[in-house]
Parts: structure tokens; sequence; C-alpha cells
């Protein structure tokens, strides 16, 4: 790093910070907090830390206070400075790193539903199943978990019935969700799904909740805040079939 400061000649200021950083991690006094030789004789026992701020909260306030030099710890400890990445911080930032599948649903019928009937929903295939990611630094490592919880159904009509009555509907074992419409089920009750009581065009919505959690290698674990994934407005017209008795 030192050398890549000294590669810059503008006025002099690569030579300049160059020599700043020798004074203090290389001929520095250990009595006044400085180094010799970068610690090198230590090599392997731990790793100086310096403040980098994560990119998915740049925008945070408190990265305004990532402007410590660099400094010391061994291994398997947690500098107790402010802000210093401890197990949480590492859970924390194993959960920005997840990656969950967009929400999206099929329907049946597909294109206009009718009063009284129901129309089914679910999702099919594997991707609603529990997503981890571990991050390590320091002798420590965290490992976040993401587990989805429900599909949440909102019909965008309070004259309708969904299914299951919570509107919740589980994910199945194998990550998919419901249960795809085949032929012959029309008098059935969907595993998941909605009847709608009136013609009309409503906005159905459908959303994905997921449990985070941390656990770490030091035996410390906790709850991270909820990610809910919503699709957009989806269109969903009603018609009313009518009938003539002669």
């Amino acid at each position: 790093m030192i050398g890549k400061w000294r590669t810059i000649k503008f006025f002099g200021i690569g030579d300049f910070i160059g020599d700043a950083f020798d004074s203090q991690y290389k001929d520095g006094d250990p009595a006044k907090g400085g180094y010799k030789d970068y610690n090198l004789d230590q090599e392997g026992k731990g790793m100086f830390w310096a403040a980098v701020v994560n990119p998915n909260r740049k925008d945070d306030p408190a990265a305004a206070k990532c402007d410590r030099f660099p400094f010391w710890v061994e291994n398997g400890k947690t500098p107790d400075v402010p802000l210093a990445v401890n197990a949480k911080v590492l859970g924390e930032y194993a959960s920005d790193s997840i990656e969950l599948p967009s929400t999206s649903v099929s329907m049946a019928p597909s294109g206009t539903s009718t009063v009284n009937l129901p129309t089914w929903i679910w999702a099919s295939g594997s991707k609603f199943t529990e997503k981890k990611v571990t991050a390590s630094l320091g002798g420590i490592s965290s490992t976040a978990v993401a587990k989805p919880v429900a599909l949440h159904i909102v019909p965008g009509s309070p004259d309708a019935t969904v299914f299951p009555a919570s509107g919740d509907c589980p994910i199945n074992a194998d990550g998919s969700i419901g249960e795809p419409y085949a032929t012959g089920k029309a008098g059935q009750t969907p595993a998941c799904g909605v009847t709608y009581e009136r013609a009309g065009s409503y906005a159905f919505k459908a959303s994905i909740t997921w449990k985070v959690s941390w656990s770490a290698t030091n035996g410390e674990s906790g709850p991270l805040p909820d990610s809910i994934y919503t699709t957009p407005p989806q269109n969903v017209a009603v018609q009313e079939i009518q009938s003539i008795n002669r």
C-alpha cells in the first residue's frame, strides 16, 4: 500500500504520506502506539485493521466515522473501538450479500377470473428455500441464514375470500408454493388462491417474508430484520357470468 502512495509524484504528496506511514508503522514507538517493521515478526498471529465503508451502506451517516488509521489486532479478538467489525457486524455483512429470488407467482385462470370461482395461485420450482452466506475476518466467521416464511396474498378487494383464510400460503418442503392448477380441479379449493365476489378490476399483490438470523463461530447469534419482497401490483379482471332461465 505504501508503495502505491509513493508513486504519486504530485507536489511530493506520495512521499509525504509514505514517510508518515513509515514513521508510524516501520520506525514507530510501540509504547506510543507505533509499530516496528509493520509487525512482520507477528505474521500469522494477527492483522492490521483499517476503516472500510460497507459499499451497501455508504449513505449511512455512520459511514463518515470510518476514519481511523490502521491498527494491529490479534487473531480471534474484536477491538474495543466504535464501529469495529464484530461477530454481529459480520452477520449483517453476510446478510447483505444473500441473493434472494424475486417474488413471482402463476395464476389460473391467467386472463379473466370469474365471480365466485377460485383463482389458483402457485409458484413452481425450488427457489424459495433456505439461503445462507458466511463472512469471515480475524479468525471469526458469521453465517447469515434467510428462511422463507410464507407467501402473503392481498387480493386488492374487500369482497374476496383468500385461501388459506390468513392469506399466508405456506412454503412447501421442496421450495414451491401452493399447487398448480390442472384440468379437473375447478370444483376444488386451492391450497393458495382467492375467490372474488364482485366483478371488477383489482390490483393483486403477493409478498414473500424471509426471516433472517446470524450465528458465529464464537458462539454468538441473534436475529436480523426480516426481508420482505413484494410483487408489483398485478391487474386481475373479474367477470360475472349471467344465465337466463326460461
